[in-house]
């Protein structure tokens, strides 16, 4: 017993002898960061300028990545009448020797052209001029997606998109002319005929700011008043639009105003033109200018940090509780200001010193602010397309901090996205934040993510999230949700507290419904309805009307309430802090529309220190400045430090969201002014906003929806099938027989009878990409009829019809049930079907 005790003393010791020696000897493995620090590296990729009769147009900016063409439409070019495709290349020294290029029909999806080409030598002004001839067969104004793929000579690929559509003996040349002559003729106040015949000068336009001016403005504001103005960089001229008649331009560029130090203003001016015969008629004007902030420019006297003109004065800014440094966005530049050392910085910014490269100032992205620590670090967030830096031509959403004692910023995690940034930059930006646990959390398709920065880990919180089933309440950093999309199941709402995690429910009773209507004043407002008054209609469109509004705090209790006998809510609008309501009233077993009332917000607000303010001279009219916090007061102009540094990281803080990240649902998005401005999960809604921007409406794959004024006076759809009509088919299921029928479609019985809403039944056609229409004005269907695509529509809540030509005075309407067609007064049916809720539907294909 003694020897094993021994033997176990023996082996214990050599033991612990080995492992000293081992560990003494083995050398630590360090996975520690580097920290080293560098510049921002300037941009790097070619551009491409497309050419349409030796104008310089549409300037495209290259992708490090495949991105699908079809899903990239910022813009239209239009082909010279040879049907040639002309462009021009600017290496910047990356040695361009192999062009390859794919033309696709953006319908079909197939390939009507491809090749490569060598280019060519660079001419006199350092640029590669090209040619593409396509020999296909092009329909008239159909859009086609090029993708050209420029090689330079160590085998690097940049890859670039545009739209291209073919519409013979355009106007574009005079079109163009027009739009530039105008523009030209702002600037230098030479020539009042350029200007002052096509202006529509009325009194909806204050005439007060050059922030923004439109064709309602006066001569004096358009021609900038007092104000000498002059431009520094070339315009940058992009195609919107192009028609047989109608051409839509957008110009941007940087222009500075004359004087010791001058004003730097970003400037883009839109134009609509349309030429009949010889005669030239301006559709729509706008000017839009937003100053380039600059330190130099500061209000001592007043202790003021100067914006100057600005069409967006409410400002994106962060501070510390002891208020020592405030952060705030500008023009995509973000701004650093120590209040105690009086010194500014700017800490992120695309732009170069001198504006001389076009690439960039390219405004396809944004900055957000999201938070301030109290040691003075900041988070924020750039997003869309990288103009230059480590992820230059991607898009994609990147997180940084800004480490305040080391003056550097350090990134935090970087998100790839496939879809063009016009796509997803609105949902970034109405939700997106840091909490003080270092949880980022952000939106993006149809998900509400949460990722630890700490743990390196993602979490979705919550699915299914679109349109207005959430609401981001930043000003108490909550976010609320619906617990479905299905808005006659909505049983819960999820309040969530982003610093805490902690979650507050709001549950409905067994007889109702609830559901997220919008947001004020940092509360929200849901509605409850009960689930015997929702209407399900067989378009899709499904109508509950609200017996009881609340608005609620971020605790989940009720502020404030509206209810009234008899009277149901059916929808509101909420502007600045009144909330107007739709409303019914029961009469029978019938809802009729009543007068609106009104909610009038007196709940209090929280106060804030630091303010925008406007001041008016009558040089510069309108102008913008952000008050400091009380007590700080400037003894002069602050200081401005140098650039920023980045930190190098050398760790993969890629956050890959695998399955999650794709587009599920349809969207569509409007154009107004050469500008993505909204977007939405009903048409119609998109729809009503670009009728009103004269624009058009795109869907989340870049195909065209709906573009204002492409509706000829007369049109006739294609023919349906007559013979296919079923008498035991209800008028509905007849409809949607008929539609298809046009397509080439012939569905079974089978197919036709399964359960479901006509979208239902015609989505299960893979042919075809049909789209809910209801509540488009009546004028804006026959788009559509144009296109050559019957519509359906509802002539009360059960009944089916089809539209299937117009004419100036009357719409041609086939009875589904016997296939039999009939003429109607365009008024007398615009009035019907406004009285059955402009319920329609038709197919974009």
């Amino acid at each position: 017993m003694q020897k094993i005790i021994y033997k176990l003393i023996i082996m214990i010791l050599l033991f612990v002898l080995s492992a000293g020696y081992f560990i003494s000897n083995i050398k630590e493995t360090s996975y520690s960061e580097r920290t080293e620090t560098t510049e921002m590296s300037a941009a790097s990729f070619p551009t491409v300028y497309m050419l349409r009769g030796g104008k310089k147009i549409n300037l495209l900016h290259g992708y490090g990545q495949e991105i699908d063409a079809l899903g990239v439409r910022q813009e239209i070019t239009p082909l010279e009448n040879n049907k040639s495709i002309d462009f021009l290349i600017n290496d910047y020294n990356n040695s361009i020797v192999r062009v390859e290029y794919e033309v696709k029909d953006k319908i079909d999806n197939i390939v009507i052209a491809n090749g490569e080409m060598k280019t060519p030598e660079i001419d006199d002004e350092g640029k590669r001029k090209m040619s593409i001839r396509l020999d296909s067969e092009l329909s008239k104004d159909t859009e086609f997606a090029l993708k050209l793929r420029l090689v330079n000579e160590d085998g690097r690929k940049f890859i670039f998109f545009t739209t291209i559509k073919f519409t013979r003996g355009d106007k574009f040349a005079d079109n163009y002319s027009f739009a530039e002559k105008f523009s030209n003729a702002a600037l230098s106040k030479a020539d009042e005929k350029a200007i002052k015949p096509y202006l529509e000068t009325n009194a909806s336009m204050d005439n007060m700011s050059y922030a923004r001016v439109n064709i309602h403005s006066s001569y004096e504001t358009v021609t900038w008043g007092k104000l000498v103005v002059e431009r520094l960089t070339e315009p940058v001229v992009t195609v919107t639009e192009n028609s047989e008649n109608i051409t839509g331009l957008v110009y941007k560029y940087i222009a500075k105003t004359a004087g010791e130090v001058p004003n730097y203003y970003s400037i883009k001016e839109y134009y609509r033109v349309n030429k009949v015969e010889k005669v030239t008629y301006l559709l729509a004007f706008e000017r839009d200018v937003e100053e380039i902030y600059n330190p130099e420019k500061t209000s001592v006297a007043r202790s003021q940090l100067k914006f100057g003109i600005t069409a967006s004065p409410d400002v994106d800014f962060k501070m510390d509780a002891k208020k020592e440094y405030i952060a705030f966005e500008r023009e995509r530049d973000l701004w650093y200001y120590e209040t105690k050392n009086n010194k500014m910085k700017r800490v992120f910014s695309f732009f170069g010193d001198d504006f001389l490269d076009e690439r960039t100032y390219y405004d396809n992205h944004a900055v957000k602010v999201l938070r301030m620590e109290d040691n003075g670090d900041l988070y924020f967030i750039v997003y869309g397309y990288m103009n230059r830096g480590v992820y230059e031509g991607r898009t994609g959403i990147v997180l940084y901090k800004y480490l305040r004692a080391d003056d550097r910023i350090e990134e935090q995690a970087y998100i790839p996205v496939s879809l063009p940034a016009q796509f997803f930059e609105e949902g970034i930006s109405d939700f997106s934040f840091v909490s003080t646990e270092q949880f980022f959390y952000f939106s993006l398709y149809d998900k509400i993510y949460s990722y630890s920065l700490i743990k390196r880990k993602l979490s979705v919180l919550a699915e299914n999230i679109s349109g207005g089933s959430y609401l981001a309440l930043s000003e108490n950093n909550h976010i609320v949700w619906q617990e479905t999309t299905d808005a006659t199941k909505v049983k819960k709402l999820i309040i969530m507290d982003l610093e805490t995690r902690r979650r507050t429910e709001i549950n409905a009773s067994d007889k109702t419904v609830l559901r997220l209507l919008g947001k004020i004043s940092g509360n929200f407002v849901y509605g409850v309805a009960y689930k015997k008054d929702i209407v399900n209609g067989k378009d899709g469109i499904i109508n509950i009307p609200y017996k009881k509004l609340i608005i609620s705090d971020v605790t989940g209790k009720t502020l404030k309430d509206y209810e009234k006998k008899k009277i149901y809510v059916t929808g509101i609008d909420i502007v600045n802090d009144t909330i107007e309501l739709e409303r019914v009233k029961k009469q029978g077993s019938k809802l009729v529309r009543i007068k609106t009332d009104h909610i009038l917000n007196n709940i209090d607000k929280p106060n804030t220190e630091v303010m925008v303010v406007d001041r008016r001279t009558d040089k510069y009219l309108t102008e913008y400045y952000l008050t400091l916090p009380y007590g700080l007061k400037l003894e002069k102009i602050p200081k401005v430090s140098s650039s920023t540094l980045n930190t190098v990281i050398t760790r993969d803080l890629t956050i890959r969201l695998g399955e999650n990240g794709k587009e599920s649902k349809e969207k569509y998005f409007a154009n107004v002014a050469g500008e993505f401005s909204a977007s939405s999960y009903k048409a119609a809604d998109m729809i009503k906003v670009a009728d009103e921007g004269m624009g058009y409406v795109l869907d989340i794959a870049g195909g065209l929806v709906w573009e204002r004024g492409r509706v000829s006076a007369s049109a006739k759809a294609e023919d349906v099938d007559v013979d296919y009509v079923y008498e035991e088919d209800d008028s509905v299921h007849s409809a949607i027989r008929l539609f298809l029928t046009a397509k080439g479609i012939y569905i079974s019985t089978e197919d036709l009878n399964k359960k479901g809403t006509i979208m239902d039944i015609l989505r299960s056609q893979s042919e075809i990409s049909p789209i809910n229409l209801t509540g488009v004005d009546f004028d804006n269907i026959l788009y559509y009829i144009a296109k050559g695509s019957p519509v359906i529509a509802m002539k009360d809540g059960k009944t089916a019809v089809l539209l299937t030509a117009y004419t100036p005075q009357k719409i041609e309407v086939m009875n589904a049930k016997t296939g039999k067609k009939s003429q109607m007064e365009r008024k007398e049916a615009e009035k019907m079907f406004k009285a059955a809720g402009n319920a329609y539907i038709s197919a974009l294909n």
